[in-house]
């Protein structure tokens, strides 16, 4: 809120943010920067539930005039302890007490005297344990026949190998033979002819006897 345009940034999702359903919490440790400037006040007016806790005795006349505080409000925040404050909803002013869940103390406190008392307690603890429990050596359970119990490495399991089986080809049957009839045509006389053999240059070559044409 010490500058101008984060102010005026955060004045403008207080004054829009229930038109989209939204909430908006703010919180500071001097409320003296939201009293200082236009904005900050403007802030705190659209707030429909407010909070105040412990205060110093230099804001408190301050907030005394802008919250209208009694003197008995007014001494109230003066000496509340942690948690102890003023509750505001609307014109109504109530004092509260804010306790903490065991668990949200344990996960939110960060009180350094309780942090070392729970480190503490915890070593107390876990000596405790260790004496009621204690771990006998390695050579005792030797000589009781004991064999102490060694990590073993689990043992991978892998998948066996898929045969894929091969892929059957279907083959055609073989093709009908046609059987094939040979007719024997004795030799005609030109056939006998054609196939004698050629004459050789030089050599005069038999006369061919001419069969006898039967008469009658």
């Amino acid at each position: 809120m010490r500058y101008q345009d984060s102010a005026s940034f955060v004045y403008g999702i207080a004054k829009r943010a229930r038109k989209y359903y939204l909430g908006m919490t703010t919180a500071t440790q001097d409320v003296e920067d939201f009293l200082s400037t236009d904005y900050g006040k403007a802030v705190l007016t659209n707030s429909s539930i407010q909070m105040l806790l412990k205060q110093g005795t230099a804001e408190v006349d301050l907030i005394s005039k802008t919250f209208f505080l009694s003197e008995g409000e007014r001494e109230l925040l003066i000496s509340a302890d942690v948690g102890e404050g003023l509750f505001f909803a609307g014109q109504n002013h109530v004092a509260m007490k804010v306790i903490a869940a065991a668990f949200e103390h344990e996960i939110a406190t960060s009180n350094p005297i309780e942090l070392s008392k729970r480190a503490e307690d915890k070593k107390i603890s876990d000596l405790a344990f260790e004496e009621a429990n204690p771990t006998p050596p390695a050579e005792d359970l030797r000589l009781s026949g004991i064999t102490p119990a060694l990590p073993t490495e689990t043992p991978i399991q892998t998948a066996p190998p898929q045969t894929i089986p091969p892929t059957e080809i279907p083959v055609a049957p073989p093709a009908a033979s046609v059987p094939t009839t040979q007719t024997s045509v004795p030799p005609t006389t030109s056939d006998l002819q054609s196939k004698s053999p050629a004459p050789i240059p030089g050599v005069i070559a038999p006369a061919t006897p001419t069969p006898p044409v039967p008469t009658g």
